[in-house]
């Protein structure tokens, strides 16, 4: 096998395996490439779609973030909360927050977790592995404090629209505008498209020794 198309299989790798899922399970049932099964499987890839979005801006700056779970999950326990009846067995907060603030809140707490971290991070100098790992320790005691410990239950049909209708469009929007970036910024295209950052800056290095 020549080393082109060694490299082309390795640099595609993950849609060969891709394809190979999909032949696999198309294979073992009829039911796999259904409409209403594909799009099942659209709407809960958006929401991991849209994490991998956000943790690449993080990887090609040669960091980590690990709570990034722990921040996905308070923030929509905040929009439930916020929306759903008291008592049990709902456990919210019975304020009947308007369904878009209550989205909007459980946003800007995630945003403004991220800005602690990258505070610690890039401020003073701490370790983001260190600094990731304890928010999300610490996220994840917090969701407990409001409810108790227990789940939140009968969540406003309204609410739960709210997200699903919008999970695949946020998705492609969010894919789409992370594509352009990388496209047309360097600080992305060398770190993204480049493939080893590694090896770009020893590359860098080995021009700036010649001259």
């Amino acid at each position: 096998m020549s080393k082109k198309i060694l490299s082309f299989i390795l640099n595609n790798l993950i849609w060969f395996l891709l394809l190979l899922v999909i032949a696999f399970f198309s294979a073992v049932t009829g039911k796999f490439l259904t409409i209403t099964n594909l799009i099942n499987i659209l709407l809960h890839a958006a929401v991991l779609g849209m994490l991998s979005i956000g943790m690449s801006f993080v990887l090609v700056t040669g960091n980590l973030d690990i709570s990034i779970e722990s921040t996905l999950a308070i923030s929509a326990m905040i929009g439930a909360y916020l929306v759903t009846p008291a008592g049990i067995p709902y456990y919210g907060s019975g304020l009947n927050v308007p369904i878009f603030i209550a989205v909007s809140l459980g946003l800007l707490f995630s945003l403004f977790i991220g800005f602690v971290n990258g505070n610690l991070i890039t401020h003073f100098h701490m370790n983001n592995f260190i600094v990731t790992l304890a928010m999300l320790i610490a996220v994840r005691g917090l969701m407990r404090v409001p409810t108790y410990g227990n789940t939140i239950y009968y969540t406003p049909e309204a609410y739960n629209a709210f997200e699903l209708q919008r999970l695949a469009v946020y998705h492609c929007l969010l894919s789409h505008c992370w594509f352009v970036l990388l496209l047309h910024i360097s600080f992305f295209r060398e770190r993204g498209l480049g493939g080893n950052y590694m090896r770009l800056v020893e590359t860098k290095k080995q021009q700036e020794l010649r001259v």
